[in-house]
């Protein structure tokens, strides 16, 4: 706002000074300024998770964690339209921004039997702002970060047998029927060997194996540090690489 009012002050382009005036116009009002504090309540929730899915060595599990607190952080922030409107209000006075909404025509619907029309469902501009705008683009980011990530999801599900938790910690014949289900899904790659090779090499190396935190940590494990035992758990290895 500040450098719009630069350009309004001393341009020497006519055009240049009337879109800088109109700008400045559309930024002074509460609805701009809630805008604000709503984007950036969603940016700094999702940073995290963004950093996590650009690293080159990203684990799935871990950003797949990440994302669930994203996403019900969120959900929770839904709720907070209050706090959301006093943060909007006190940026406003900081900006020396009226804090009131702007009241906006509201299109004519028509109106059937037993059927209420929209404008006078959302006649306040309040609960017009609050239910079209802020809880309407926390919905849409919500179900995004659902639906999005939902093959993400199905690949975690699928080589949670990889997991040094759940690796641990299952049974054998639990662990045994879950290798099966991963061999199935990508049988041309991995063939029926695996599932006796994962509960052998988990039987080998189990001490070791409940001391890591992620797949990669167990590839190191058993590709690097172990190398010679990749000969013996091809099916394994290549499990492995595929995650």
């Amino acid at each position: 706002m500040k450098a719009l009012s630069k350009i309004i002050l001393i341009s020497n382009s006519t055009t240049e000074r009337k879109e800088a005036s109109y700008l400045r116009k559309e930024m002074e009002n509460l609805e701009f300024v809630f805008q604000v504090v709503l984007h950036t309540k969603v940016l700094t929730t999702t940073n995290l998770v963004t950093k996590a899915l650009q690293k080159r060595d990203v684990d799935l599990s871990q950003a797949n964690v990440l994302l669930e607190q994203a996403y019900q952080e969120l959900r929770e922030f839904r709720n907070d339209y209050e706090i959301a409107t006093s943060q909007a209000i006190k940026l406003s006075a900081d900006w020396r921004v009226k804090a009131e909404l702007q009241n906006k025509q509201i299109k004519k619907t028509k109106k059937y039997f037993e059927e209420l029309c929209e404008d006078e469902r959302l006649s306040d501009e309040e609960a017009r702002f609050r239910v079209n705008i802020f809880h309407g683009c926390l919905d849409i980011i919500c179900n995004q970060l659902l639906n999005r990530f939902e093959s993400l999801k199905n690949v975690i599900k699928n080589f949670r047998v990889l997991q040094p938790k759940e690796l641990t910690k299952m049974k054998d014949q639990e662990l045994y029927r879950a290798a099966v289900i991963l061999a199935d899904t990508y049988a041309e790659d991995i063939n029926d060997k695996f599932p006796e090779q994962l509960v052998s090499l988990r039987s080998c190396l189990k001490k070791r194996i409940e001391k890591l935190s992620s797949v990669k940590q167990l590839a190191d494990l058993f590709i690097i540090e172990n190398a010679a035992l990749s000969t013996s758990f091809k099916e394994v290895c290549t499990a492995l690489i595929i995650d």
